[in-house]
């Protein structure tokens, strides 16, 4: 997330991601010599994020939350806080990953029994967030970008009101909202075709306010960790800032 004249960046993992880079290729140092205000936030569970009112860690039920509650309480949490540190009231949000799942996935689609199993064996060990994987699983499956399912229609109706989860609408986007969007060629967590079903729901944005970025070289971890990226990715990003500072 990047704010009017300071910046957070959200990583689906641990923050740290954004510092493993030399100086001049990761992308909260090359901010922060810009003159940025970088802040970078840490999904929860992840290393610098296990802090809890009441559970700990180690109690199963610190791990029942979804994407949902990320995008609905720590999202919003998170760009309050700079808020309220700073006082600026504009913010830009650099995401990469787990944010980028909103498109839904395509090639990531598990078939089979092995893939079940593995499925299985991760979510029985300790530590692990499962309903997010499944979350993830889900979306590669059906091929909609919805709240999580619970598995039957009993606990759907329960948790929604229906039993089916609600699709998320992307149309919803603002349209005047500025949106920079890269993605790569050879990225098979959020491939052409899922960019293509996002973009097919941003048809009516806003044309100054919206920028398709193709790499075609590029795979999903190159826009973090390449180390083309500042040129390729991050110098045309901040111009698109600059351009939408005000």
């Amino acid at each position: 997330m990047v704010q009017s004249q300071g910046y957070i960046c959200h990583e689906h993992t641990d923050g740290i991601t954004w510092l493993l880079n030399s100086p001049n290729e990761s992308l909260a140092f090359i901010l922060a010599e810009k003159g940025y205000d970088v802040w970078i936030a840490n999904t929860r569970g992840t290393k610098y994020s296990l802090g809890h009112t009441s559970l700990s860690p180690n109690d199963p039920a610190y791990w029942e939350w979804t994407w949902d509650e990320l995008m609905a309480y720590d999202v919003t949490a998170s760009v309050k806080f700079v808020h309220d540190q700073t006082g600026q009231q504009k913010l830009h949000y650099v995401g990469h990953s787990l944010d980028i799942y909103w498109l839904g996935l395509h090639e990531f689609a598990p078939r089979g029994g092995a893939v079940a199993k593995l499925l299985e064996d991760i979510c029985q060990k300790p530590g692990n967030n499962c309903s997010n994987l499944m979350s993830s699983f889900t979306v590669a499956r059906k091929g909609t970008i919805a709240m999580y399912d619970y598995g039957n229609e009993d606990d759907n109706m329960n948790h929604y009101g229906q039993p089916t989860p609600p699709v998320y609408n992307m149309t919803k986007i603002p349209k005047d909202l500025p949106l920079f969007l890269s993605y790569g060629g050879k990225d098979l967590l959020s491939d052409v075709k899922d960019v293509k079903h996002l973009l097919g729901n941003l048809k009516d944005h806003d044309s100054d306010k919206l920028v398709v970025q193709n790499i075609k070289d590029y795979a999903h971890a190159d826009f973090v960790f390449g180390i083309q990226a500042n040129r390729d990715v991050y110098d045309p990003m901040m111009a698109f800032f600059r351009l939408h500072q005000r």
